[in-house]
């Protein structure tokens, strides 16, 4: 998987400038998993073979707590990964995956090619940039910058801010012992008020302390609004 200190993202996610007003959107998908789940180690392959194999996807691994509480990558922030889960009202079964926003049934194919289509090649009226200011093995601190590039109606927007760990290695109960852009900490989630006229900005600094376990060049932030 990709170690990226600066990301682009937005409601979709913004990805890079396009020659026309708006912005491309980068397509993410959350993965709600558990290391103690038997049929995520069953069905978990295909989708992160699927992911790989679509580079422009990007992907946040979040480990609800039901049905398996004891999950060690739960319990390290479970506030966060069950805030999360419930954010889309799935808290209840693993595995399961959210596109752009977008709850994806429990029966679908995690590992079709065509489930990434419906949200491919879109673009968005807003350009979104996360910038890291400061990364010690102690602390991060980091600067969002979200431009308005294009008429848009809407007055507010929703920000989440997650902090995540690129790989981490180490054996579970359900035998996936690879683990990819593991959720750590959501360091920001909250409405934000949006930029008012085209080529206007709103810049938010946000910062935290690195945890202990954390491997600092292996943390990246992710914005999506």
């Amino acid at each position: 998987m990709k170690n990226l200190n600066i990301l682009f993202v937005l409601i979709g996610l913004l990805f890079s400038s396009s020659s026309m007003a708006q912005t491309e959107r980068t397509v993410v998908v959350e993965h709600f998993t558990n290391t103690r789940c038997g049929i995520c180690a069953s069905r978990n392959p295909a989708f992160k073979e699927n992911v790989a194999n679509h580079p422009k996807v990007l992907s946040i691994t979040i480990h609800p707590s039901r049905l398996y509480n004891s999950c060690e990558l739960h319990k390290h922030n479970s506030g966060d990964n069950d805030s999360r889960t419930n954010y889309y009202d799935i808290l209840g079964g693993t595995p399961r995956i959210v596109i752009q926003g977008n709850v994806i049934s429990a029966s679908a194919n995690y590992g079709s090619s065509a489930i990434f289509n419906p949200y491919e090649e879109k673009t968005s009226p807003y350009d979104l940039k996360v910038e890291i200011l400061k990364k010690t093995k102690y602390s991060l601190t980091a600067r969002v910058v979200l431009e308005k590039v294009d008429e848009d109606v809407r007055n507010s927007l929703y920000l989440y801010m997650p902090g995540v760990e690129d790989t981490l290695n180490f054996s579970v109960p359900n035998g996936e012992n690879v683990h990819y852009n593991v959720l750590r900490e959501s360091l920001y989630n909250a409405v934000i008020t949006s930029p008012s006229q085209v080529g206007d900005s709103v810049e938010i600094i946000v910062r935290t302390a690195m945890h202990s376990e954390w491997k600092a060049d292996q943390i990246s932030l992710i914005a999506i609004v």
